[in-house]
């Protein structure tokens, strides 16, 4: 699910400004922002040898940083399949 994620990206709107830290741009409320959770998922900054299939490394949960591991999305709209999933497990 990391490596080939079914969803590359998601859509939100942004529900107020927001100044993106250490910059002078601002994300204004309603605006779309688009999260590229396939570039979060193959970034060495998050996961080391990103692209190496390593089911261990998720072992601990724990050691994972929040937000950046999104296989089914997040929110109110994402996938039913996570369910499934845990309720199959």
């Amino acid at each position: 699910m990391r490596l080939h994620i079914p969803s590359g990206a998601l859509m939100r709107n942004c529900k107020y400004d927001y100044k993106i830290p250490g910059t002078d741009k601002v994300v204004k409320r309603g605006e779309t922002v688009v999260v590229m959770t396939s570039a979060m998922h193959h970034d060495e900054k998050y996961f080391q040898n990103p692209d190496k299939f390593d089911p261990e490394r998720f072992s601990d949960m724990r050691a994972i940083q929040k937000g950046v591991y999104l296989p089914f999305g997040c929110g109110p709209r994402m996938c039913f399949g996570e369910q499934l999933l845990q309720w199959k497990i």
